[in-house]
């Protein structure tokens, strides 16, 4: 019956079931749909986005990065902020932690940290996560 229409006879039930049910159906045009469903949700996901500066960055570039930071925590997205030392930059790391704890205090309406400032060989990292807006009554 399927063949004649060429359609294909799809086991809907799972195996274990008592009763055995099928569909005639087009499998292919199926699974292409679920693929496409599959697709779409994975895109829509929120991801994490990555801000790094230097310690020698200047006054408005750090200001420009901190209003890149609010824009991905306003569209939900979370942020690493990383500070990365070169060179001669990691005896001076007193300063790259007054530098972050600027940004910190500067992102504090926005999201707090998720843990605080760690070094990690020669970053200095601290994530901070999109706070979730009350739903309107």
């Amino acid at each position: 019956m399927a063949k004649e229409k060429g359609m294909d006879l799809v086991q809907v039930s799972l195996p274990e079931a008592e009763k055995v049910v099928c569909k005639i159906m087009n499998f292919g045009k199926q699974r292409y749909d679920k693929q496409k469903k599959q697709h779409k949700g994975a895109s829509a996901q929120k991801k994490m986005k990555e801000i790094k500066i230097s310690i020698k960055i200047e006054k408005r570039d750090l200001e420009t990065k901190i209003n890149h930071v609010i824009d991905f925590l306003q569209a939900g997205h979370s942020v690493r902020f990383i500070i990365q030392l070169h060179g001669r930059d990691m005896q001076r790391k007193e300063e790259a932690f007054k530098i972050m704890e600027k940004v910190i205090e500067l992102l504090s309406l926005y999201s707090k940290p998720m843990e605080s400032a760690a070094m990690v060989g020669n970053m200095l990292s601290v994530v901070f996560v999109a706070e979730k807006k009350p739903k309107p009554i």
